[in-house]
């Protein structure tokens, strides 16, 4: 599991992984807001399982990040059947057959 932040200011994009800055963006235009919906884990696009999605229309500080990276849970203590069921779904044979032998 990792935290993956998009913050906009102005004219810039800063891109948070893991609560630390990872990178910076400048547009050139005035970007234009999608005002539809939004769709997650489409065929053929997105091969993950995403937790706590939020959309918080202020832009936050790195502090104010850090914050929400913290308060991510620890993967290993989510129960096995859910992680096992999880991979499955992702065929990610090496990590359901570690999963099930710890």
């Amino acid at each position: 599991m990792f935290f993956l932040a998009f913050t906009f200011e102005q004219k810039n994009l800063n891109i948070y992984m893991n609560g630390k800055l990872y990178k910076t963006k400048k547009f050139l235009g005035i970007p234009e807001f999608n005002k539809y919906k939004m769709f997650f884990n489409l065929k053929n696009t997105f091969n993950g399982t995403i937790f706590k999605f939020r959309y918080i229309p202020l832009s936050l500080n790195e502090s104010e990040i850090s914050t929400f990276y913290n308060d991510l849970p620890n993967v290993e203590y989510f129960p096995k059947k859910i992680r096992l069921k999880t991979y499955a779904k992702q065929l990610k044979f090496r990590e359901m057959i570690t999963a099930m032998l710890n």
